[in-house]
Formats: structure tokens, C-alpha cells, sequence
């Protein structure tokens, strides 16, 4: 299926009302540090007070006790003794305030980095708990890289916004205001100066984030797609090697290699041009301030204490100014990266549209629940009274129809049922919609044309966990967690017991070859269980899948070939799996679909025939040319 990769805000007009209220969103996530980020702003203001205070014991040296030895040198009223106490006392207040100032830094920086990454963590875990339960079609239409980018490198662009971006651009604003203040009221004249030259770098700033916004955009865009080729790749390894595109598969790597290094050339190019135009501006007012302070001291209407303390201070113009870029660079990456972001976030749920906040919250209130030892969302549902048991079909589907997203019907007016301890299998050819009844079942896709029931419920009334804690499936393809033997039996159980472990695992034969093993149910898997055989990965499946102890089974036959003494073993673990339960077998097995107590017959979304293996071989329709065609030849 194609893949768009989009969300709500891609195509949004940057700027104005949407910036505003994409800001917002993103720092609900700083709601819950407010006290943290308040300090940390105090700690700034602390500082800029410091910061001002130098300036200020410049000027009140040159204005005063230097001042003053240049008038009086030669003559009686010098006085070396005080002059020299009254400097002193200057320059350790001076080195006072210089140790403020660092010592604040280093708490600021501490507690800010502190906030940010503890925000971050709070991001993470919310993207992972929100995704984990979004509905299979969002997957269906989303690459893996694409969303495993939102996850890391989008959250680490918004790492930066909260470490420092927050706190800083609220205290460079606040800088700037209260420092022009502080100029027009040591000089106003000169104070025009640079109220002249302001507006013309706010005009640059603006220019700069409109074009640094498209930029962050584009380079977000084509890293994702980097990383999504780069992971399929990956993950088709052997495909790759097998069918020889190792060559194809590298220029593709370097078409969007090449695209993601153009995107990041086109960021840097607003950068490099951005900056000498702030610094060309703040030299011409530098220059012009050193002409209108000379002429001003030469009229005697400026001190040269008060225009030395001028100068230092345009520092603490021109530099937030210079961080305020800077942090619009942190800023637009952040932004572009929010854009990404939400687009999760917004995604609806399996139960439903689900606020940011309350992601946030549940994903704190499960990490509290798994600190304390517990596993929220793992107890088993209550036992089926034995009346309803007796009586009401355990599964049912009643005039099913279903397609995915705009394609053809791959189910028509689909209708059956499975009372309880009954085995069923379901039999067709490839595309007939044998896989699709057991995502119904399980709610990884839902349909409103007709009915699904499970005990009697339609199934899009019962919650999507209390539904799927009843139900096992154990799939085609088994996949297998990077984390020990006994942590992926005890998948749908995590309180199991290492005796139940070790029942169930021999019950299903699994013992055969995990007992065999040095590390036994400690033995750690590689990614998707690579260091085992695809039949050993089946009997671990197995294991996992009984010792969930479901109400129903669904099982998905493997097609691979094992060798003559893993099959006996698959065989003999798929009949103790299936005795006694009820099952649904999409059966390629001739022993699985002669035992079923009834037989689906499956034909391009239709359900064609029902019966037992003898019954339908007797009808002699499409089971009969089926079993004969495939079924027939699987037989030892």
C-alpha cells in the first residue's frame, strides 16, 4: 500500500493564528514542569540584574574616583590613598558580582537541561503509548521510518526548544526591552540611534523565519524518508542479496541522501546569510553611536562614564538580538518538528480521538505502575458461565462485508458461526479473505456493513483490550521479540508462573530444544528471533499462545518447510493447541482441515461452502477440486 506520510499541519500556511496555536499545543508538554521553567526564568532575571550592575560599576569608576584623580593630579586635593580604597572597593564589588553571574549560569544550566530532558522523557513515552494504540490501518498508510523519526530525531529537535529555547527567548525579549530602556534614560539622544536600527532587524528576523521554517520542513520531510528506505532495506536484507540490487538499492540511498544534503545546504544557506546581515547592522550602529557619543562628550553633554557604560550595554542589545536567531534556529526546527509530532498525536485512537494531555498522563501512570512492580491491563477476564456457554454461538458474523480503505471487497455478505470447543477450519486460495475474518474478530479493522459477535456481543461494543485478552492468534509469520525465551512466552501473561512456563512449553514440544540450550529460558533472542529456526520460532509461538489460555484461538498455519522431525513435533504441538478449544484454523495442514468439526470454504470474498471434510468431499464443488489441487498433494 502507498504510503503518504502526511498530517494536518504539512500544508498549513506558516505564520500567524496556525504558529500560535501549534505553539501552544507543544508546550502542554511544560505544563507539568512550570515551577522548574519559572525558576529557571528567575535565575535569568537574576542574572541580567548581575549583568547590568557591571556596566553600571564601570561608569561609576570613570565618572567618579578616575574622574576625579584627572582633575586633581598636581594639585593638593589628590589623594592617592582614597582614590585607590574607593577603586579597590569598586573591583571586588565588580569580582562579586562576576562570580554572581557565574554561579547563577551554572545553576540555570543545570535545572534547564534537568527540565528539558525530563519534558522530553515525558514526550517519548507519550508518542509510544499513543502509537501502540492506533488502529492497524494508520500503520497501513505509514512508513516505519517515518514514524520512528518522529519518535527520535523530532523529539530531540524539540529537546532543544525546552532545554533552552523557552526560558531564553522569554529572557533575550525581556533583555532587549528593559536594556533600551536603561539607553534612553542614560542618553536619549543616542537611544534613537538604535531604535532607528531596530525595526530593520526585526524586518530581517521575520524574513529569516518564514524562509527558515520552509526549509526545517523540507529537511524533516526527506530525513524521514532516509530513514524509512534505510529501514526497509535493513529489514529485506536477504531479499536484496538474493535477487542482486545491491547497486539499485545504493543509488536509491544516495538519491535520498543527496535530497536530505540539499535540503540541509538550503538551511544553511538562510543561515549564513542571515547572520553577517545582523552583524553588518549592529557594526553601522556601532559606528554611528562612536560618532554621536564623541560629538556629545565634546559638548559636554555626555560623560565619558555614561558613554562607556552605553557601549558595554549595546552588547546586551545586540547579543540577544544574535541568540534571538539563534534561538529562532532552535525555534523552526522545533516547530517543523511539532508539525510531525501532533501529526501522531492526532491520529484517533482504536477507542477514539485521545487528547495530548491524556496521552501524557497515561504513559506517566503506566511507567509509575511498571516502577512498582505491577503489569496494568494483564488479568484474565471472568470465566464464561456454563448456560451461555451451552447456548450461544462463541463467534458469529452475521452478513459481514468489508474492503480495505478504497479498494474492492475483499469479504461479501459473509456469514458463519463457531459454537464453543468447536474447531473450524478455513480453507482457499490466496486473496479469498481467509486472514481478513481474523482481523475482523480482533478489531485490527472494523466494518459497518453487518455484524461480528463474540459471546454473543458485537464486537465493536466489547474494548478492544478486554476482546483481545479472550482471544489468541498465533500468525503465518511469528514474530519474536529481542528479549529472552521466557519474556516472549510470557507475552500475554507477564505474572507466569516458570512452572506454568515450563508446562506449556513442553505441552507444545518447545521444551525439545529450549532445555537444549545453554541459557535455556534466559537465552536472549536477536531481532524478530533470527537465531532460531522458523520452526522453533513456531513452537515458542505456541507456547506463548497457551499460556494466555484464551476462549479462542486463531490459528494461521506456516507454510515454510522444516525438516521431517521439526514438523512431527509442529504437528503434535498444533493438535494438543487445538484440543479441546475453540478454534479457527486458517488450515494448509491435510491433518487440520480432515479433523476440523467444520470446514469454510472461502472463493474471492465469498464463503462458498460449509461442512466436514467428508461432507464436502461428497458435495464434490470447490473443496473437492481444492483438496485435490493443494491439499491432496501435502499429504506424507
Amino acid at each position: 500500500m502507498i504510503s503518504h506520510d502526511t498530517d494536518q499541519y504539512t500544508f498549513n500556511r506558516i505564520g500567524g493564528a496556525s504558529d500560535r496555536k501549534l505553539l501552544r499545543r507543544m508546550l502542554v508538554f511544560a505544563r507539568p514542569h512550570v515551577a522548574a521553567l519559572l525558576t529557571s526564568v528567575g535565575l535569568l532575571m537574576g542574572g541580567l540584574a548581575l549583568r547590568l550592575a557591571g556596566p553600571w560599576i564601570i561608569r561609576t569608576a570613570i565618572d567618579g574616583p578616575i574622574a576625579t584623580a584627572s582633575a586633581t593630579r598636581g594639585t593638593p586635593a589628590f589623594d592617592l590613598d582614597a582614590l585607590t580604597a574607593e577603586i579597590t572597593r569598586l573591583g571586588a564589588i565588580f569580582l562579586g558580582v562576576a562570580a554572581g553571574i557565574s554561579l547563577l549560569a551554572v545553576l540555570r544550566e543545570w535545572l534547564m537541561n534537568r527540565t528539558g530532558q525530563s519534558i522530553v522523557l515525558s514526550i517519548r513515552d507519550a508518542i509510544f503509548h499513543h502509537t501502540l494504540r492506533l488502529p492497524v490501518t494508520w500503520f497501513d498508510s505509514h512508513h516505519v521510518g517515518w514514524t520512528v523519526t518522529r519518535t527520535t530525531s523530532d523529539v530531540d529537535a524539540l529537546s532543544e526548544l525546552f532545554t533552552t529555547g523557552v526560558a531564553t527567548i522569554a529572557y533575550d525579549i525581556l533583555t532587549i526591552i528593559v536594556v533600551l530602556g536603561v539607553l534612553t534614560w542614560l542618553s536619549p539622544t543616542l537611544a534613537v540611534a538604535a531604535l532607528l536600527v531596530l525595526p530593520l532587524m526585526i524586518y530581517v528576523s521575520f524574513r529569516f523565519r518564514l524562509k527558515a521554517r520552509l526549509a526545517y520542513r523540507e529537511t524533516r520531510r526527506s530525513l524521514s524518508m532516509l530513514n524509512g528506505f534505510l529501514q526497509e532495506r535493513l529489514t529485506g536484507l536477504d531479499v536484496v542479496r538474493i535477487f542482486r540490487r545491491q547497486q539499485a538499492s545504493e543509488q536509491r540511498f544516495a538519491q535520498l541522501n543527496g535530497r536530505y544534503w540539499a535540503d540541509n545546504m538550503a538551511t544553511v544557506k538562510h543561515f549564513s546569510l542571515f547572520f553577517p546581515m545582523v552583524d553588518v547592522l549592529s557594526w553601522s550602529l556601532r559606528v554611528g553611536t562612536l560618532i554621536l557619543g564623541a560629538w556629545l562628550i565634546s559638548n559636554e553633554r555626555l560623560s565619558l562614564g555614561t558613554f562607556v557604560m552605553y557601549w558595554m550595554l549595546l552588547d546586551h542589545v545586540f547579543e540577544p538580538i544574535r541568540e534571538l536567531a539563534e534561538r529562532y534556529n532552535v525555534l523552526q526546527a522545533a516547530m517543523a518538528a511539532g508539525e510531525r509530532i501532533f501529526g501522531i498525536f492526532d491520529a484517533a485512537e482504536e477507542v477514539g480521538p485521545v487528547p495530548v494531555e491524556q496521552c501524557v498522563a497515561a504513559a506517566e501512570r503506566e511507567a509509575a505502575a511498571e516502577d512498582a512492580g505491577l503489569a496494568p491491563g494483564t488479568q484474565k477476564p471472568s470465566p464464561r458461565p456454563e448456560s451461555a456457554a451451552s447456548q450461544l454461538p462463541l463467534v458469529q458474523f452475521e452478513g459481514v462485508t468489508f474492503a480495505y480503505a478504497k479498494g474492492p471487497d475483499v469479504l461479501k455478505d459473509v456469514s458463519f458461526s463457531i459454537m464453543p470447543g468447536q474447531r473450524v477450519a478455513v480453507v482457499g486460495h490466496t486473496g479469498a479473505g481467509k486472514t481478513t475474518l481474523a482481523s475482523l474478530l480482533c478489531r485490527f479493522h472494523e466494518t459497518a456493513n453487518g455484524t461480528v459477535r463474540f459471546d454473543g456481543r458485537d464486537v465493536l461494543h466489547i474494548p478492544h483490550a478486554e476482546l483481545r485478552r479472550r482471544i489468541a492468534v498465533v500468525q503465518q509469520d511469528v514474530f519474536l521479540f529481542s528479549d529472552t525465551i521466557a519474556a516472549n512466552v510470557r507475552m500475554g501473561d507477564p505474572s507466569l508462573s516458570d512452572e506454568r512456563m515450563a508446562q506449556v512449553s513442553g505441552a507444545v514440544n518447545a521444551d525439545r530444544f529450549i532445555d537444549k540450550l545453554p541459557e535455556g529460558y534466559a537465552t536472549p533472542l536477536l531481532e524478530r528471533g533470527a537465531n532460531l529456526s522458523s520452526g522453533q520460532r513456531q513452537l515458542i509461538a505456541f507456547a506463548r499462545a497457551l499460556a494466555s489460555e484464551p476462549e479462542l484461538l486463531i490459528l494461521d498455519e506456516a507454510t515454510s518447510s522444516v525438516d521431517s522431525e521439526t514438523e512431527a513435533w509442529i504437528e503434535s504441538a498444533t493438535a494438543t493447541l487445538l484440543e479441546g478449544r475453540t478454534s479457527l484454523v486458517i488450515a494448509h495442514r491435510l491433518s487440520t482441515v480432515v479433523n476440523a468439526d467444520q470446514i469454510l470454504v472461502m472463493h474471492k470474498g465469498q464463503l462458498r461452502e460449509v461442512g466436514t471434510h467428508d461432507e464436502l468431499l461428497a458435495q464434490r464443488g470447490l473443496y473437492h477440486r481444492l483438496f485435490k489441487l493443494h491439499l491432496a498433494a501435502a499429504a506424507p
